[in-house]
C-alpha cells in the first residue's frame, strides 16, 4: 500500500472514531440538559447555600405539620445589642415596644398579624409616622420535618404537641392582631382572650406532662414552656387592665412564643450532639 493511501486510511479511522465519541457524549449531555429543563431550569441540591454537608447522615423519616403563616414587622438588624436598643427608641416614641431577638444579629420585631394585609396596614401606619420597617413573613412548618434516626422516638412523641401549638398560633392570627395600641380593636381582643387563654392553659398542662427533656431540645422545649407561661400572665394582666404597657407585653409575648416554637422545630431536625 502506498504511503499516501495509508495516511488516508488512518485519517478516516481517526475521523470516524472522533465522530462516534462526539455522538456518544452529545447523547449524555442531551439527557442531562433535558433533566435540567424538566426540573425548572435550576440546579437542585439537598444542601442550602453556605451550609456544611453532613456525610452519610442516615435519615429516619419525616412528618408533616399544618403550615401556618405569621407576620410581623422588622425594624432593623444590628450586630450588637446596644445598637438594637437604641434603634428601638424610634418605636418607643410611638408607644410601641419592639421585641429584640436573643442572639446576634439582633432583630427588632414589632406587632403580630395573622394576615399579610393587616401587616401591610401597620407598615403604612408607621410610614405615616416616618418610621421605616418591612413586613417579616414566617411560614411555620413550611416544609416537612425530616429528622435523623436517633431523633425518631423524640419526634413521634412531640410532633402531635407541635401540631397543637401550630393550630393555636393559627387561631391567634385569625382572632386578633396586635399593632398600635391607639388603633387596637379592644372589643375584638377582649372577646378573643378568653378562648385563647383556655387553649394556652391546655398547652401548658400538656407540656408539664411531657417534660423534662435533655440536650438542646430540652433547652428549646423549656423555652417554649417559659414563653407560654409568660404569655398567659401577660394576657391576664391585659384582661384585667387595658393599657398600652400590657398591650405591648402581649404583642411581644406572642412573638416570643412563635420564636420558641421555631426553635423546637429546628432542634428536632438536627442530629444529637450529646
Amino acid at each position: 500500500m502506498r504511503p499516501n493511501r495509508k495516511r488516508l486510511v488512518a485519517a478516516m479511522v481517526i475521523f470516524f472514531t472522533v465522530s462516534a465519541l462526539a455522538i456518544f457524549f452529545s447523547a449524555i449531555l442531551g439527557k442531562a440538559y433535558l433533566g435540567i429543563l424538566k426540573s425548572g431550569g435550576e440546579k437542585r441540591t439537598s444542601q442550602p447555600p453556605g451550609s456544611k454537608a453532613v456525610v452519610a447522615e442516615k435519615r429516619a423519616g419525616s412528618v408533616v405539620l399544618t403550615p401556618v403563616p405569621v407576620f410581623y414587622l422588622q425594624g432593623g438588624v444590628y450586630s450588637d445589642l446596644e445598637s438594637a436598643r437604641q434603634a428601638a427608641g424610634d418605636f418607643l416614641s410611638l408607644g410601641l415596644d419592639p421585641f429584640i431577638t436573643e442572639k446576634a444579629p439582633y432583630r427588632l420585631y414589632i406587632g403580630f398579624f395573622g394576615t399579610r394585609e393587616e401587616a401591610y396596614k401597620f407598615k403604612d401606619y408607621l410610614k405615616e409616622k416616618e418610621v421605616g420597617a418591612f413586613v417579616q413573613a414566617n411560614m411555620l412548618n413550611a416544609t416537612e420535618l425530616s429528622f435523623p434516626e436517633e431523633k425518631a422516638e423524640l419526634v413521634y412523641k412531640w410532633a402531635p404537641f407541635l401540631e397543637k401549638c401550630s393550630l393555636f398560633i393559627k387561631s391567634l392570627g385569625n382572632s386578633c392582631s396586635f399593632g398600635s395600641f391607639e388603633r387596637a380593636d379592644r372589643q375584638a381582643i377582649e372577646r378573643a382572650l378568653v378562648p385563647i387563654m383556655g387553649e394556652l392553659d391546655s398547652l401548658i398542662a400538656e407540656l408539664d406532662k411531657k417534660m423534662p427533656e435533655s440536650g438542646e431540645f430540652g433547652l428549646a422545649v423549656n423555652g417554649l414552656a417559659d414563653s407560654a407561661r409568660l404569655l398567659k400572665a401577660d394576657m391576664v394582666k391585659l384582661q384585667s387592665q387595658w393599657n398600652q404597657d400590657n398591650y405591648n407585653q402581649v404583642a411581644k409575648g406572642l412573638i416570643q412564643f412563635v420564636q420558641a416554637y421555631i426553635n423546637c422545630w429546628d432542634q428536632l431536625a438536627v442530629p444529637d450532639t450529646t
